[in-house]
Parts: C-alpha cells; structure tokens; sequence
C-alpha cells in the first residue's frame, strides 16, 4: 500500500533500499558496487546503517548477507 511504502522510504534511503534488492546472497562490496554503479564509500556507510537496522550482517572479507 501507499502507506507502507511511505513507512519503507522513511526507515530506509534509496542506496539501503537497493543493497537490500540484490542481497539475497552473500556479496562483497566489490560485487555490490559492480552491480548498482554505486560509488564504495556510499555502499559502505549504507551497509553499515543498514548492518546497524538489523537488516544485513557482515559476514567478514568485506562480505554481507540480508538478515
């Protein structure tokens, strides 16, 4: 609905919207930022909100999952 899309854009920003679209397996930063063409220190600052939201764990090797 509207109304939980508009929850989903307050809790989360676009970069940690789109890190959480191609986590279904575990990637590294590199892997992640080949895929989205997202510049490493944006990819890293949104993994980290989003490892501290509970949402991704950081699995080691710069390598994270979706919880």
């Amino acid at each position: 609905t509207k109304e939980s899309l508009q929850k989903l854009d307050e809790l989360f920003g676009e970069n940690e919207r789109t890190l959480l679209d191609i986590l279904e397996a575990p990637l590294g930063v590199d892997a992640i930022k080949e895929k989205t063409g997202l510049p490493t220190s944006s990819i890293v600052a949104s993994l980290s909100m989003l490892e501290l939201k509970g949402r991704v764990r950081n699995l080691g090797l710069d390598t994270y999952q979706k919880t």
